[in-house]
């Protein structure tokens, strides 16, 4: 091996050492949180039924989904702080949010409808999501900072109080306690964070935390939208075709394959920072092992343990329900890897559009297979037959488009 490589073979490992670091905390911490969040499920489960939770969970899912679409405008939040290198931009992106957030709310007797459910809780739910989106922003002027380990625990801390809020479950309507409570946590965990990092503000912002692409905040929410609505879809369209007690089992194991798919999040956010370690194959692929071991694991453990666990746990049983985790397991772990790739090719200069599109065409042809075919089976494989057409249509769209270019 010659100097030159040796050199270049040493930096690979310095430039993975701090995505392993960084990317460990946040995975750790999601991975806490999502344990919390998967204790307050089983407790509301256990209080109620899955007839019941099948009208929480669809409505607790659009908060997960805007949890998801929360990733592009954190990432586009980072950029603009280090940019700017103050929190002055944070302003700006709290007013773009307001309008979309007003026409989300609008649509409150829409879902009502759809999702068969009170039009106050179909407000709640949606607020929730809304609610969601803006606390992407004070995670953003934490992580700019690189102060980690305090957005990870802030959020911890947020879903350890839903869960203690269940204990008032037998004395107010459980579904609007829990929607309540993840409002509240939601709101107040953001504001902490804020006004943790508004203090914390002095000094220069690291600038090992900027990054690039040139994609618009709303396409990069486009996009993380399409990447992680296929594990949601499943959750509504069991709710609206299938009976109250099927939808509730399908539901929570929607909830569980979409936990998977979340540890991509952790990792790309320790990656994407990175710019001087993006362009290099050794740091990626670290990322992607990293990204599918922790999602791999969380599977296995989750529909191994699961079925002999949870309906002890939950104290009734859960009919169908290792039929319906297998499936969305699996497409949670497969997500979680293609979400990851999506997210570092677009930040290395990727257009966003193209896995965007990608994902409309896998969409589509989910909704089209749940919407004629209502059984159990089709629902929850539904997620797995849209990572096969994103993957295809992704290939088909990229060829043309460099067919496109002449070649001088």
């Amino acid at each position: 091996m010659t100097t030159n490589e040796q050199e270049g073979h040493n930096d690979e490992r310095l430039n993975a050492s701090p995505l392993l670091h960084s990317g460990t905390i946040l995975v750790v911490g999601a991975g806490l949180g999502g344990v919390i969040n998967a204790i307050f499920n089983l407790l509301f489960l256990r209080v109620t039924s899955p007839s019941l939770y099948s009208s929480v969970g669809p409505l607790l899912a659009i908060g997960t989904l805007c949890a998801s679409a929360s990733v592009g405008i954190e990432y586009v939040a980072i950029s603009l702080i280090t940019r700017a290198n103050s929190y002055a931009p944070v302003v700006r992106q709290l007013f773009r949010l307001a309008l979309p957030s007003v026409l989300a709310l609008a649509l409150t007797p829409l879902v009502s409808s759809y999702l068969h459910v009170s039009g106050l809780n179909a407000f709640l739910g949606i607020l929730l999501g809304s609610l969601t989106l803006f606390a992407a922003l004070p995670t953003a002027m934490l992580v700019a900072r690189g102060m980690l380990v305090a957005s990870v625990t802030i959020a911890f801390i947020e879903a350890v109080v839903r869960c203690c809020s269940l204990v008032f479950a037998h004395e107010v309507d459980p579904v609007f306690l829990a929607l309540v409570a993840s409002v509240g946590v939601t709101a107040v965990g953001g504001l902490i964070m804020a006004l943790y990092a508004m203090r914390r503000s002095r000094g220069a912002i690291p600038r090992e935390t900027a990054h690039h692409g040139g994609d618009s905040q709303l396409l990069k929410s486009l996009l993380a939208i399409g990447l992680y609505l296929p594990l949601t879809i499943p959750t509504w369209m069991a709710r609206h075709f299938l009976s109250a007690e099927v939808a509730g089992v399908i539901a929570f194991a929607a909830f569980l394959g979409s936990g998977v798919m979340m540890f991509a999040g952790p990792v790309t956010s320790a990656l994407i920072p990175r710019t001087k370690a993006i362009g290099e194959k050794a740091t990626i692929r670290s990322g992607a092992m990293l990204t599918l071991a922790f999602a791999l694991l969380a599977a296995i453990v989750v529909m191994v343990a699961g079925p002999l666990i949870f309906p002890s746990l939950v104290g009734a049983p859960l009919p169908g329900f290792r039929e319906a985790l297998i499936p969305l397991c699996v497409s949670g772990t497969l997500w979680a890897v293609a979400a990851y790739f999506s997210w570092v090719l677009s930040a290395n200069g990727h257009s966003s559009l193209l896995f965007t599109l990608a994902a409309v065409f896998g969409i589509a042809a989910e909704l089209m297979v749940s919407s004629f075919v209502h059984s159990q089976a089709a629902i929850t494989w539904s997620p797995l037959l849209a990572l096969g057409v994103y993957a295809m249509a992704f290939v088909v769209i990229r060829f043309r488009k460099q067919k496109a270019i002449p070649i001088h």
